[in-house]
C-alpha cells in the first residue's frame, strides 16, 4: 500500500531478491519478469517470487535467449535492440524494482500519458533522472545495475549476484 519506501526497505528487499535471482542464476535459469506484481511477501515479512512462466532454463550467457518478455517499464534495453539477451536482464529489473520501490515509479516511466515508443526510447537511451531524495549508494547502485550494455551492467560477471552483494548500498 506504500507508495515508495525508505532506503532501509528498499535494501532489504532488494537484498532478498538478489539472492533469489542468484539462485535462479546458479541453476542456469533467467527469470526475465521482475516487477512488483510478481514479488510477495510471507506472513514474516520475506520476499517471494511468483509467475515463472517467462523464465528460461540452460542459459550461461548474455545472448542465448530471444525475444521481448516481460512487462514494458521493466524491458532492458537488449530485449528492445532485439539482441539476445541472458542473465543480465534480471540485474537490470532488479535496478528497475529498487527505483520503483524507493520512488514510487518506474525510471524511464513518466505519469502523463505516454506512448510505448517514448519509454523504448527512454530505455534504450539509458536516461533517467533520481529524484532529490535518495543516497549516493543507492544512485550507484541503480545506475550500475541499469548499465545500458549487459556487459557493462553490475552483475554479468562470472560472479553474477556476488559482485551486486558486495556493492556499496549493501554496506553494514
Amino acid at each position: 500500500r506504500a507508495e515508495r519506501f525508505d532506503e532501509t526497505v528498499v535494501r532489504f528487499y532488494v537484498s532478498e531478491l538478489t539472492l533469489a535471482l542468484e539462485c535462479l542464476h546458479d541453476a542456469c535459469i533467467v527469470y526475465r519478469d521482475l516487477k512488483p506484481e510478481n514479488v510477495v511477501l510471507d506472513a514474516a515479512g520475506h520476499v517471494k517470487l511468483t509467475d515463472f512462466g517467462l523464465c528460461v532454463e540452460n542459459v550461461r550467457d548474455h545472448t542465448s535467449c530471444a525475444g521481448v518478455y516481460g512487462t514494458a517499464e521493466y524491458f532492458a534495453p537488449e530485449m528492445l535492440r532485439g539482441a539476445g539477451h541472458g542473465r543480465a536482464v534480471d540485474w537490470y529489473t532488479l535496478g528497475v524494482f529498487a527505483f520503483h520501490l524507493r520512488f514510487g515509479r518506474t525510471p524511464c516511466f513518466r505519469r502523463t500519458k505516454m506512448a510505448r515508443d517514448q519509454l523504448f526510447k527512454r530505455i534504450r537511451s539509458g536516461q533517467f533522472q533520481f529524484p532529490e531524495e535518495s543516497s549516493s549508494e543507492c544512485r550507484s547502485f541503480i545506475v550500475a545495475l541499469m548499465a545500458l550494455r549487459p556487459e557493462d551492467r553490475l552483475g554479468s560477471s562470472e560472479a553474477d549476484g556476488r559482485d551486486v552483494r558486495a556493492h556499496e548500498f549493501f554496506g553494514g
